[in-house]
């Protein structure tokens, strides 16, 4: 029928996404709310469907479908040439029938011609500039403005953002709008949202003089004014110089002029309050943040066109406050150091993270260990991530003394809470656990630490004693870890027996080996200061090689398994998984295998999240590193490498004693004592917490396993997005729907998904980004904090998960954050860049053992810059700066 390919609007606007598109299905949104939306009509998907059909009959269909992306953009154009069909019967008659409908609804002799995907302007994904608009079209240029707007779909750049968002690409669909064109004086875009700051409260609109495809397509700075949707406040305002404006002639031609009014502002105070009150109806109608194209002709707005704004972070409804309160300030502590995760944690990792953080707090303080809540609440495990509410913690202590706790940390981080205002963002009320009514407590506090502290204080007094001592404990509490679990306890039973019981060691015997080592160091290093000031070279030796860190001893085993593959096999992870589950290796190689396992089986990346798997539940992880690994280099050896920084740290430590005052040289000779003894525990305490959650993880598998076996959950990883409290539920009560459950949890994550790249350090509750202040940088160059000195120079590769790609040897690693499951492919790398970290994060710690420079706390370093760009990295300035670009450089694959 004809009416199922052409739609009127305004008129039946009863239509699905899959018929008229993303596009048109924001327009009939936006009729049916009574928008001022130009009308005209939509051929439907069902129109084009004969032309799709041959299509994916075609060889250059099918050439694009086989090849790699790098070879798209010829292959694409040849298969745009092919697309361009002629109309069959029906689409002739309904092309007709379009005409008649267009006359019916708008009096206009020129229109918009747009693409309409069903997989653009979605929540998920915009594929904004990837299709295809014509403008100012006549009735007689119809044929060939719907002929290009089809083919767009076959363009390089729609096939790459469906590749980047995990789309398919072998379901193609499209649809037309045909609109009445208007001939605006001033057009733009604005957005619901801040989208250079994510704060939820402020809008932002950009316009240009004439037609709205100057700002679209980015040919010209436009005005810029940000507004406060609460106040109605002007926050910010920008006129800038607009040099081209695009003009619609009465012919249809689009014509550009030259600085056409560029010192003025192209929209007055009272169009900017209606195109915000027009934002924020569209916002409340979609429920959602959104971006919107409009125009302004007679005195009239329009909207052209309205969609999800896609890149934003969003926050749980738990976190937000209401518009106009008081806002709290939020730093998102599972980016710092120890932990390193980003990416959505799951429901049961929060959950772990939970009970564990409870558990902590019945060994410190005593009673049945509760989290305070509400507004008293420090520790926020919402939405996949972990939060601390700063605002509440401001009541301890000023932003600036938090930052300087956080500078080992986090650099970035604690630049960005150094700028903080604490009028703006600290609690007013002051949250029960900070009256002086719990000054009671310390006492006995201190009481229920004093182990910890003991451990931690005596090896200043007697390092040796102390050290052999903590090793006997340590190596009875590993002993314990272990030993073989009862997995056929309740889940309850499995944690109190082997989670709750087991803490108290860790926190009080584990902690207590961290505290001496991080301690001496800081010490000894500000001790040192006036001797190493002038000598840099001394200096940078002071900060590595510390023995016994259980992160480079895994790199290290790793590095000797990759060593005994046979050379054949050495870049086939799949091969590997083959061969190692036919055990099919020599000896020695099995017998490595095994070692490996046994001492590292518990790690792997984002491993401090209870549901991803570790390196003893899915080999192919590790396998897929050790082929990343470059064992050609017959110079690299990681045991010598680690063994000549400590070398080389002791010769230091040594000249710094000699060149020190008498009093002095007693007080550093004692800190190096410690620094030797105890400084290579720093990941201890997250070992043995990892040896736990394995174990727990096992337990939570079988139960999965149970689960789905039962027919109540569809898979059994599926356990893993459920808390403690929903399982053991699940277990007493058959009829305890958990599929239900997931199905309402996992929009939210799967929002996350799609729309959060990199997870921001520091938030406020409307969803205000704060960013550290920029310092004066030089073009090209990019300043942070120096973590591991060094210069290097080497060609960059950015990735965001340690498999993405292959990172080359002699290649800069450039990722957000890292954490253990990373470390293996250091052995590549020339040079570490990270946006989040400090002295203490992974990367920095596993980057300075094996003596490569690493910067970190740059933000936008992962974006700025792109992969084959010869770049220098300066650990001791704490700069990376851009040489040239080598266009020539394979991006792996990139």
């Amino acid at each position: 029928m004809i009416s199922d390919l052409v739609l009127p609007f305004p008129g039946n606007t009863n239509a699905s996404i899959e018929q008229v598109g993303g596009k048109g299905y924001s327009l009939l949104q936006l009729i049916n709310a009574d928008f001022p939306v130009p009308p005209g009509v939509i051929l439907t998907s069902e129109f084009f469907a004969p032309w799709i059909e041959l299509i994916i009959q075609m060889p250059e269909w099918r050439a694009v479908q086989d090849a790699p992306p790098e070879q798209w953009r010829e292959l694409c154009e040849s298969l745009k040439r092919a697309a361009m069909l002629p109309m069959d019967e029906v689409q002739r008659s309904a092309f007709e029938a379009m005409h008649v409908e267009l006359a019916q609804v708008t009096r206009s002799q020129l229109f918009a011609v747009r693409s309409s995907s069903a997989q653009e302007d979605l929540a998920g994904a915009s594929f904004a500039g990837g299709y295809e608009t014509r403008l100012g079209v006549k009735p007689a240029e119809f044929i060939d403005a719907i002929r290009h707007c089809f083919v767009s779909m076959f363009d390089e750049r729609v096939f790459a953002y469906k590749l980047a968002r995990g789309m398919r690409l072998s379901a193609p669909s499209m649809a037309v709008v045909i609109q009445a064109q208007i001939n605006s004086e001033v057009a733009g875009v604005a957005f619901s949202l801040n989208p250079l700051n994510n704060d939820y409260d402020q809008a932002v609109i950009n316009a240009n003089w004439g037609q709205g495809e100057t700002v679209v397509a980015g040919l010209v700075t436009p005005d810029s004014w940000v507004v406060n949707k609460v106040t109605g406040e002007l926050v910010e305002q920008s006129i800038n110089d607009k040099k081209i404006s695009r003009w619609l002639q009465a012919d249809g031609q689009l014509i550009d002029r030259n600085d056409f009014q560029t010192s003025e502002a192209c929209l007055q105070p009272t169009q900017i309050v209606h195109l915000t009150e027009l934002l924020q109806r569209v916002e409340t109608s979609f429920q959602c943040p959104v971006d919107i194209e409009w125009a302004i002709a007679n005195d009239t707005i329009y909207l052209l066109q309205a969609r999800p704004v896609t890149a934003f972070v969003p926050l749980p409804e738990k976190l937000l406050t209401h518009p106009g309160e008081r806002r709290r300030l939020y730093i998102d502590i599972a980016l710092s150091s120890g932990l390193t995760m980003n990416a959505p944690i799951s429901p049961m990792g929060l959950d772990v993270f939970q009970r564990l953080a409870s558990d902590l707090s019945r060994i410190v303080f005593g009673g049945d260990g509760h989290l305070p809540e509400g507004d008293d609440s420090l520790l926020l495990l919402e939405g996949g991530r972990m939060y601390l509410d700063v605002s509440n913690a401001m009541w301890l202590g000023g932003p600036r003394v938090m930052a300087k706790k956080l500078e080992m940390a986090d650099a970035m981080m604690a630049r960005t809470l150094n700028a903080v205002d604490p009028k703006v963002y600290k609690s007013k009320r002051k949250p029960q656990w900070a009256r002086l009514s719990g000054l009671w407590r310390i006492p006995f506090v201190m009481w229920r630490v004093r182990r910890l502290v003991a451990n931690t204080l005596l090896p200043f007094f007697a390092p040796k004693s102390m050290h052999e001592k903590i090793s006997r404990q340590l190596d009875a509490y590993e002993s314990e870890l272990s030993a073989d679990t009862d997995l056929s306890l309740s889940l309850q039973d499995y944690w109190d027996r082997y989670v709750t019981s087991r803490l108290d060691t860790l926190f009080k015997v584990s902690m207590a080996g961290v505290g001496p080592g991080v301690m001496a160091v800081q010490a000894f290093t500000h001790l040192a200061d006036r001797i190493t000031r002038q000598d840099t070279h001394l200096q940078n030796k002071l900060d590595r090689g510390f023995d016994g860190n259980v992160v480079v001893a895994m790199t290290i085993a790793m590095h000797r398994l990759a060593k005994r593959v046979p050379a054949e096999m050495q870049r086939d992870a799949g091969a590997l998984e083959q061969y190692l589950n036919a055990r099919f290796f020599p000896s020695p190689f099995l017998d490595d295998w095994k070692s490996f396992v046994r001492e590292f089986g518990f790690r792997g990346p984002m491993e401090m999240d209870v549901a991803h798997p570790r390196y003893a539940d899915a080999p192919l992880i590790a396998l897929k590193q050790m082929a990343a690994m470059s064992i050609d280099d017959s110079n690299y050896d990681p045991v010598a490498s680690s063994q000549r920084q400590v070398e080389q740290r002791r010769t230091a430590a040594a000249t710094v004693i000699h060149r020190a005052g008498p009093i002095r040289r007693v007080i550093l000779k004692r800190l190096h004592q410690v620094i030797d003894l105890f400084a290579g525990m720093r990941d201890t305490p997250k070992q043995h917490l990892l040896m736990t959650m394995h174990g727990l993880r096992q337990r939570l598998v079988l139960e999965g396993e149970r689960l789905h076996q039962q027919g109540r959950i569809d898979t059994p990883d599926h356990v893993f997005d459920f808390n403690f409290d929903e399982l053991i539920r699940a277990d007493a009560d058959a009829t305890f729907d958990l599929r239900s459950i997931r199905t309402g949890r996992l929009k939210y994550y799967e929002r996350l998904a799609k729309q959060v790249i990199n997870f921001p350090p520091v938030i406020d509750s409307r969803g205000q980004i704060l960013r550290a202040p920029r310092g004066v940088q030089r073009e090209g160059e990019f300043s942070g904090v120096g973590l591991s000195s060094g210069i290097v120079s080497g060609f960059a590769r950015t990735l965001r998960s340690p498999h993405e790609k292959p990172l080359l040897k002699g290649e800069i690693l450039i990722a957000y954050t890292t954490d253990p499951g990373w470390t293996p492919i250091f052995s590549n790398a020339a040079a570490v860049v990270l946006e989040i970290g400090g002295a203490l994060q992974h990367g920095a710690v596993v980057a300075r053992e094996l003596g490569l420079p690493c910067v970190a706390g740059i933000e936008g370093i992962t974006t700025a810059i792109k992969d084959g760009q010869l770049i220098e990295v300066d650990g001791s300035a704490g700069t990376v700066r851009l040489i040239q670009t080598n266009p020539g450089m394979d991006n792996g694959n990139s």
